[in-house]
């Protein structure tokens, strides 16, 4: 698993102002920055694999931050893109101000693996995609959705993190 430096307030405010305020264009400057993390470490991967949103929220919203993000990560770098890979299967409390346990139970089996990805997935690299890491529950959920469909390696990264 691949993890962040700590977040501080100028990567939360960039989330934040592209999740809450609608500034689109900021996404593309993440993945520029994101881009320049994953070959500082040396990350090789073949596909992207945004988390998804559940769709009541994405379409309040408008848009899924991370997919934006990983649309443009996956231009800049060459690499595929497969936003529709995972699919949320229930309407999830948000996890800001939830305990490490409470955000577990949140995610608990909320993912599930689109039949249409597998052959895309299978021996691949996958680089799953998020905006911020807290306690990995989110993450480690998506992996246990990803892994049937039995990729070769699935890395996670976020722009932000903190633990």
């Amino acid at each position: 698993m691949l993890r962040c430096a700590e977040y501080g307030i100028y990567e939360r405010t960039l989330i934040f102002s592209l999740k809450y305020n609608g500034k689109k264009y900021i996404a593309r400057d993440i993945a520029a920055m994101m881009k320049d993390r994953l070959a500082l470490a040396g990350v090789d991967y073949d596909v992207i694999v945004p988390v998804p949103m559940n769709r009541a929220k994405e379409q309040r919203r408008g848009f899924n931050q991370t997919s934006l993000i990983g649309k443009y990560l996956a231009k800049a770098c060459g690499k595929d893109f497969l936003p529709s890979a995972l699919r949320r299967t229930k309407n999830t409390a948000p996890m800001r101000g939830l305990s490490p346990t409470e955000r577990e139970i949140n995610v608990r089996g909320c993912f599930v693996a689109d039949e249409n990805s597998r052959e895309k997935l299978r021996g691949r690299r996958v680089l799953l995609l998020d905006d911020f890491y807290t306690t990995g529950a989110t993450a480690l959920e998506c992996y246990r959705a990803l892994a049937p469909d039995e990729p070769a390696d699935v890395i996670f990264i976020a722009f932000a993190a903190k633990y």
